[in-house]
């Protein structure tokens, strides 16, 4: 714009003034008249809106430099070189001169030209500045003079606010490409450069534009390079003095405000590179810079193919930023806001270097001071060019006398970067190199400043989607075409004797044709934080943080590569007091990655902490890129090495003194990892392209530590380890040493508290050979570095795994020479782990430890490398398959280890088709567990004490055999367990048995054991069963203080099996080699002995011996030392035993009964007595009688009969009409108890509703009843328990002829029996009880109100029980019996009327009843083909008994109650009470 007027502020007169600069005359102005001239000219002036052409720029400006756009529709269509531009800049080398020649060529005779720092609103500068600034560049560069003078001279006044209400849009080159413009240092709304220069006054002042409006700038060909999307705010404050201080710098603050949107577009065939779609802020000196985007920012990178017109790059976006840039030097505060959200959207098109957030970057004084002197990190040969340029800036300022202030030599620079929700959209048609979800901060101190350089880049939330929004979860991309891609990225780092610029051409060129590629992806921000003092104590450090609160990551399809979902952290730096962190990177809160498609290279949850130095002890933390939590989604696609904690690297070698100090300067901590995998493919992370892998030293001094021994280590680890998924997270170099009573999350350099690995689906690794994908529940350890996992829990719901699961970490040895006494050793530690294998299957092993690669260790000792894990837990349940036929489940690892299978296993069954048949030589071996649980059986597999020297069983195992034993280990069943080793030598390592039993022999069997002790209750048994050798054994059962040889304690039982597997009687059955020593109240028992074998074991000192199968005898084969068989026992022989009355060859075809065949049992402890165990086989060969099912039935019919014929007796009151009634009965009783009967009590309580009519002499009744109750065994059939629910129905009559009576009734009774036994057995029984008989009955009056009624009856009943099946497997027939009952007695009734109106009626019945018939019960019981009847007592024959009863009625309501008793033979004992009611209709 060119500038007619100007605003100067005039002390003299107090005003401020406009100048016209054609006739230089002055009018006083108010303030806003002033600032509103100020605006009209900014307007005005410049140059012409919409196209700039190089014609209408060389006619109208006649400069290239500082062009503004004015708010209006611009479009740039000027043409470059942009190719000419690199090559002339590294031409140009350190020479000022040539490089401003570079930026500003301009070519006449091509008409191109390079657009350098356009403005789509307009280029501010202050008066003071601008003025001075034509009097320096004028004499000396003129060609910059016409650039200069496009700014527009703002006002000078203390607070001046310039506010433009319109927005600004730029457009670069065209859709078709027909011009193609390079565009240096654009700026889509307004820069504003305040320096406020002022010779010797004060003159620093405040300014603020503000924009209301949206920015935009829209490139659709050619280059830009160094773009801000919204506006700029620079400012150079106090603190830089010329000419001895005659000039000096003073701007105090500078801000500038878009008040809307600001947008970058590339589309066409544009290239940008070093964009900020917010604003930017520099703050050099003691002042303050503000730039604000109070919207929203957007990127969008759409480009098209195929045009590379005028030498650009074609469809490059490279440097891109979401957010906005913020730089703070020496004293300097600069801050940059995008305050709405920010969009990044790439389409199509090639991208590198893209970062959600913005950039902030500050330094010190110290380090401008250096720079200016040549003398920024002299030592160091990298910091050279900069050093040669910042040389030839003071040779060209030497003329000014150019000073720095004593405060902005010490001080330093804050910036702040500050963005809010960002989303990151790559496309199906990107290729994208370096992808930053964050910003990026970065400090650097170069002395000793009396404050801390800060930079801040701030984000909240970060979402990252990859492959467009649609996922293919079956995407795969072919070898050749992975191939090209990593042969172009490996080129790019290769010379070639090209230049740099031609090379990164060339790579550009080469990468656009992977669509689908997205290179490097950082969820969280950048932080870098640099301090090069030395040996100092350093107050203030650098602090850089790029911190984020939430990240999300969703995959849905593309090849992506190295995938980090936190930060970057990197520092470098001195500090004793170590209370400053350099550098954060943290995630605050969560990360979530969802992979639902493509191909995913190298995914990690947490972030990358890095600090690096030569002999600098931080003596605290030093950088860090720490999560919260972490949560990993795998449904579709596929990933290569998934680890769910961070990278923690420290390369600082630190010493004080000469002495080499213990640090922990990098941290990468994660709180809580989730890794779920539901679908798709999970395999080892791929490392061979890396040439330095297979070239990893072993062995001592081989190499020394450095960054590149870090990564060939890791990638070693990485590699040989067959890492697939890692729960915890990676760490190399120095960390602190673990104390004695010290834990390793005090040292380590990468923690994750919590690490859970959850596969339900899916696959993992590959079957291929070399193609096996492990699961680690820890970290991984390098060259001294130590990680640590608090608890990792890997379950297996579903899903097949090809590879290995390892509770613990990884880790590999240093591999460095002795000098290096700063490294520790490499660990990799887990507190807790836990495995779970539900379902789904395993071709490989599970470890609950970790995993050592190579220890290596210098001559000290030191950087051995270890993975510890210090208790672990391994649950299995049976619906897990393992696939691998030799496979080891090894708990050696886990200083505690416990393994649990939770509903047994049977290793040697073929679970399915494509599960390994595991009958042949390979067997699954079981290893190094300090405790062995389980819920059922667990068969099939080896054991190995793996080192152990404890091993407690509490569960049910059995092993074919026991190695890598010695008699310094000892292993203990405990808590009713059993253990079986199938070997025909015993292991030498010590066997105690506290509780349970122990199986030893060629045939020994837990089930065997157990049916031989355990469920009998004893304490602790040993049983032998085929071929077994103790006579190197040490075993000790039950209560014993013995050392040596086999014994067995007072409490303990020695089992023998007598059982053959060919049927044939006298074969030898178990042969035991070995004396085994019973102390007093020992026991020996023979079991299977029904099979006749021959057992073959020295014993001594046992004081009792029994058998399973009272009906068989111990016998000593004649002629042979220790052996023994069995016989058939004599009638005389089982005199006591219970089994005398019993058929013997019967019972013992019923032997392998499992009730029965407990019932025979000698050892069975809940026998006390011959009685009970006739008693309780009397009850499990009929179960029902035993459950009082035929004694409950008759009991119940026989109320119904008393009801019936007391309802139609004499003793009642008989009136003409209808009577309803309800009574409630209950009843107890007990009988039995003799040789005859089981005794039992029965308790029933029911209700009986009915009515009946009169007429006359003539009475007719019907009744129902309904009730429930329970029988009880007691006494020797204690146990047994009878739930009872009964009904029926009961009709009655009865006539009446003078004082004689004579009653009928007939009745139909159903019980229903759920009846379960003492000794396990139960079932369901039904019983049908019909009833019909007759009473005669004749009253005589004692006195007027009282009778008595003597009386005969005469019942039958038919009772049938039908036939049952036990749950145990005896089959029992149906049972009929027919009773005939006679009751005789007397019953005497009497009146009493009351004044009140009401009836008293009390009787009193006194009766003897006489049972005829089946009063027992017959039962025919089956068991396969064996058959036994057994008899038994249910009813008893003489009965006495007596009841009282109470009746009051008025009109034609009554009630009543009667109670009563009765005693007989079979311990009868009945009391029964009853509640009645009836109404008269």
């Amino acid at each position: 714009m060119n500038s007619t007027f100007k605003v100067v502020f005039n002390k003299a007169r107090g005003a401020l003034m406009v100048v016209n600069e054609a006739t230089s005359s002055v009018q006083a102005k108010g303030t806003k008249t002033v600032i509103a001239a100020a605006v009209a000219a900014l307007m005005a002036g410049g140059a012409m809106a919409g196209n700039l052409t190089y014609d209408s720029i060389v006619n109208n400006e006649g400069t290239f430099k500082f062009l503004n756009g004015k708010g209006e529709v611009t479009n740039i269509k000027t043409n470059a070189d942009a190719n000419k531009l690199f090559s002339d800049l590294s031409a140009a080398g350190t020479d000022v001169d040539e490089i401003l020649k570079a930026l500003g060529q301009v070519n006449e005779s091509k008409k191109t030209g390079i657009v350098f720092g356009y403005a789509g609103g307009g280029n501010v500068m202050d008066t003071t500045t601008h003025a001075l600034a034509q009097f320096v560049i004028g004499p000396v560069k003129p060609g910059w003079l016409k650039g200069l003078n496009q700014f527009s001279k703002n006002v000078d006044d203390e607070l001046a606010k310039l506010n433009f209400n319109l927005s600004t849009h730029t457009i670069v080159g065209d859709v078709n490409g027909d011009s193609s413009p390079v565009v240096l240092g654009m700026v889509g709304s307004d820069r504003f450069i305040n320096v406020s220069l002022n010779a010797l006054d004060d003159l620093s002042r405040d300014y603020t534009i503000t924009r209301h409006g949206n920015s935009t700038i829209e490139l659709q060909s050619g280059n830009v390079i160094g773009a801000i999307g919204g506006s700029s705010a620079i400012n150079v404050g106090e603190g830089f003095k010329l000419l001895g201080g005659l000039v000096q710098t003073g701007a105090k603050n500078t801000e500038t405000i878009v008040d809307g949107n600001s947008t970058i577009n590339v589309q066409g065939t544009g290239c940008v590179a070093g964009a900020f779609a917010g604003g930017s802020a520099i703050a050099v000196f003691d002042g303050t810079a503000n730039s604000t985007v109070t919207g929203n920012s957007y990127f969008t990178l759409n480009n098209s193919k195929g045009n590379e017109a005028h030498g650009s790059i074609n469809t490059l976006a490279a440097g891109i930023a979401g957010g906005g840039l913020a730089i703070g030097m020496a004293s300097g505060d600069a801050v940059s806001k995008v305050e709405g959200s920010t969009v990044i959207d790439l389409q199509n098109g090639l991208a590198a270097g893209v970062m959600g957030g913005g950039m902030a970057l500050s330094v010190d004084g110290g380090t401008m001071m250096d720079f200016f002197n040549g003398k920024l990190h002299a030592e160091n040969d990298a910091f050279k060019p900069i050093n040669e340029l910042g040389k030839k800036i003071s040779e060209k300022l030497k003329g000014f006398s150019p000073k720095l202030t004593e405060t902005v030599k010490t001080e330093s620079g804050t910036a702040l970067a500050e963005s809010h929700d960002i989303t990151i959209k790559v496309g199906t048609g990107m290729t994208t190199l370096g992808l930053v979800g964050g910003g990026i901060a970065a400090t650097y101190q170069n002395n000793h400043p009396a404050s801390s350089a800060v930079s801040t880049a701030k984000a909240d939330n970060v979402t990252i989607l990859l492959g467009g929004n649609e996922a293919k979860p079956d995407q795969t991309f072919d070898g050749a075409w992975k191939s090209g891609l990593i042969s172009a990225i490996k080129n790019l780092g290769a010379s070639g004797g090209k230049a740099k610029v031609d090379k990164v051409v060339e790579f550009a060129t080469a990468i656009d044709d992977y669509d689908g590629a997205t290179i490097g992806v950082l969820g969280g921000g950048i932080a870098l934080g640099y301090d090069s003092m030395r040996g100092d104590n350093g107050e203030h450090s650098p602090k850089a943080d790029a911190s984020v609160k939430n990240v999300g990551i969703q995959v849905n399809s593309g090849y992506n590569v190295a995938l980090v979902a936190g930060g970057f952290a990197v520092g470098s730096g001195h500090s004793l007091t170590g209370k400053d962190v350099l550098a954060s990177a943290n995630v605050d809160e969560d990360v979530l990655v969802n992979i639902a498609g493509g191909e995913t290279i190298g995914l990690m949850g947490g972030g990358v902490a890095v600090w690096t130095g030569s002999k600098e002890a931080h003596k605290g933390l030093g950088v860090q890129a720490n999560v919260d939590n972490v949560t990993f989604n795998v449904a579709g696609g596929s990933v290569d090495g998934l680890f769910g904690g961070g990278l923690a690297v420290d390369d600082s070698n630190p010493e004080v003194g000469g002495v080499y100090e213990d640090a922990r300067n990098a941290e990468a901590n994660v709180g809580n990892v989730n890794i779920n995998v539901a679908g798709g493919k999970v395999g080892r992370l791929h490392v061979e392209v890396f040439n330095e892998v297979e070239n990893y030293p072993s062995g001592e001094g081989k190499d020394t530590p450095d960054m590149k021994l870090y990564l060939k280590a890791g990638l070693k680890a990485i590699q040989d380890g067959k890492a697939a998924i890692v729960g915890g997270g990676m760490a190399a170099g120095n960390s602190i040493a673990i104390a004695e009573d010290g834990s390793a999350k005090d040292a380590a350099g990468a923690r994750v508290e919590v690490a859970n690995i959850n596969i339900s689906g899916g696959v993992i690794g590959e079957e291929k050979a070399g193609m096996q994908g492990n699961i680690y529940g820890g970290g991984i350890a390098s060259t001294g570095g130590t990680t640590w996992v608090g608890t990792s829990n890997i379950t297996v719901a579903g899903g097949t795994i090809h590879g290995d699961i390892y509770g613990g970490g990884l880790s590999i040895g240093g591999n460095y020479g002795k000098g290096h006494e700063c490294y520790n050793d490499a660990l990799s530690a887990v507190d807790t782990t836990n495995i779970t294998l539900d379902a789904g299957s395993l071709n490989g092993n599970v470890y609950l430890g970790g995993r050592v690669l190579e220890e290596g260790a210098n001559a000290n000792n030191k950087g051995k490398a270890n993975a510890t894990v210090a208790a672990g837990t391994l649950t299995i349940y049976k619906d897990f398959k393992f696939l691998k036929a030799d496979a080891v489940i090894d708990g050696s690892g886990a200083d505690s280890a416990t393994l649990n299978f939770v509903n047994g296993y049977d290793f040697s069954k073929t679970e399915a088709s494509e599960v390994a048949l595991l009958d042949g030589s390979d067997r699954i071996v079981i290893k190094g567990f300090d405790k062995l649980e389980s819920g059922d059986l667990v068969t099939g597999a080896d054991y190995d004490m793996g080192g152990k020297t404890s091993v407690e069983v509490t569960g049910n195992y059995e092993f074919g055999a026991i190695s890598s034993a010695n008699d310094s280990q000892t292993l203990t069943v405990k808590e009713g367990s059993a253990l079986a080793v199938q070997s025909t030598v015993a292991p030498t390592n010590k066997f105690v048995v506290e509780e349970g039993v122990l199986a030893l022999g060629t045939t020994a069997r837990t089930s065997d054991a157990r049916d031989g002790l355990g469920k009998y209750n004893e304490k602790a048994g040993l049983y032998l069963s085929g071929q077994v050798n103790l006579a190197n054994a040490s075993i000790n059962v039950g209560e014993t203080k013995a050392k040596n040889g086999v014994n067995i304690g007072s409490n303990g039982t020695l089992i023998v099996d007598a059982s053959v597997d060919d049927g044939q009687e006298g074969n030898l059955s178990t042969d035991v080699t070995g004396k085994i020593t019973g102390e007093k109240g020992s026991t020996i028992h023979y079991v299977h002995v029904a099979d006749k074998g021959v057992v073959e074991v020295e014993h001594e000192g046992f004081t009792t011996v029994t058998v399973d199968n009272l009906l068989y005898k111990v016998v000593k084969v004649e002629n042979e030392d220790n052996q023994y068989t069995f016989k058939i026992a004599t009638g005389s022989e089982l005199a006591g035993t219970g089994l005398e009355h019993f058929d013997g060859a019967a019972l013992d075809g019923m032997a392998d009964n499992e009730v029965i065949g407990s019932l025979l049992d000698q050892a069975n402890t809940a026998i006390t007595s011959g009685s009970q165990r006739e008693a309780r086989l009397n009850g499990a060969l009929n179960l029902a009688t035993a459950g009082g099912v035929q004694t409950a039935g008759i009991e119940a019919a026989t109320m119904g009969i008393d009801q019936a014929t007391k309802r139609a007796a004499l003793t009642n009151v008989f009136l003409d009409g209808w009577t309803g009634f309800a009574e409630v009965t209950g009843t107890s009783l007990k009988m039995g108890g003799d040789s005859g009967a089981l005794e039992t009590k029965t308790e029933l309580g029911g209700i009986t509703v009915g009515g009946e009519y009169t007429m006359g002499d003539m009475t007719f009744g019907v009744m129902g009843n309904f009730g429930t109750g329970d029988v009880e065994g007691e006494g020797d059939n204690d146990g047994v328990k009878n739930d009872v629910d009964y009904y029926g129905v009961q009709g009655y009559a009865a006539k009446r002829m003078g004082q004689f009576n004579l009653v009928g009734q007939m009745g139909l009774m159903t019980t229903k029996n759920d009846v379960t036994s003492a000794d396990g057995d139960s079932a369901d029984i039904d019983a049908t009880i019909f009833t019909i008989g007759a009473r005669s009955e004749m009253a005589f009056q004692i006195s007027k109100s009282c009778q008595a009624v003597p009386y005969v009856g005469l019942n039958y009943l038919r009772v049938a029980t039908d036939g049952y099946n036990t749950a145990k497997g005896l089959s029992v027939d149906d049972m009929d019996q027919n009773l005939v009952s006679m009751p005789i007695g007397v019953a005497f009734s009497g009146n009493m009327d009351l004044a009140s109106g009401w009836t008293l009626r009390p009787t009193v019945d006194v009766a003897y009843v006489h049972t005829f018939g089946d009063t027992d019960v017959e039962a025919t019981t089956k068991f396969g083909a064996a058959a036994i009847n057994t008899n038994l007592d249910v009813w008893s024959e003489n009965v006495g008994r007596v009841g009282f009863g109470l009746e009051a009625r008025k009109d034609a309501l009554s009630f009543g109650g009667q109670i009563g008793g009765a005693f007989g033979d079979n311990d009868h004992r009945e009391f029964y009470g009853q509640l009645n009611m009836k109404y008269l209709f």
